[in-house]
């Protein structure tokens, strides 16, 4: 049996190639849009507080006992979350929280 060796170098420059975002991935919206973690102050003087957990984010929100976490939803995008009374979009440095039965909540980080 013959044993293919690969140099370490090369597996280090495919692994760290695979970790960075490239122009195209920005543009197609391939690269989430909610930074790993992010406060952002909202309109009504209360924060957000938001952590991405790959295709989820965990909100910490004023007013709410405890974190709510939101898949993305559609599923593989990285814009829009939701489940049961709660939403969150993320663009720009800009979020808009939203609970049923409640006016939506802008909020900027």
């Amino acid at each position: 049996m013959k044993r293919i060796e690969i140099p370490l170098a090369l597996l280090a420059i495919l692994f760290v190639s695979g970790c960075v975002a490239d122009l195209d991935d920005v543009a197609t919206g391939s690269v989430p849009a909610q930074p790993p973690l992010a406060t952002y102050a909202c309109e009504d003087g209360s924060q957000l507080k938001v952590a991405a957990t790959g295709a989820s984010v965990v909100v910490e929100a004023q007013g709410e006992e405890d974190p709510v976490a939101l898949p993305a939803s559609p599923p593989n995008q990285f814009y829009r979350f939701a489940e049961g009374l709660y939403s969150l979009v993320v663009e720009n440095g800009e979020a808009l929280w939203m609970k049923n039965g409640e006016g939506a909540l802008a909020c900027r980080a």
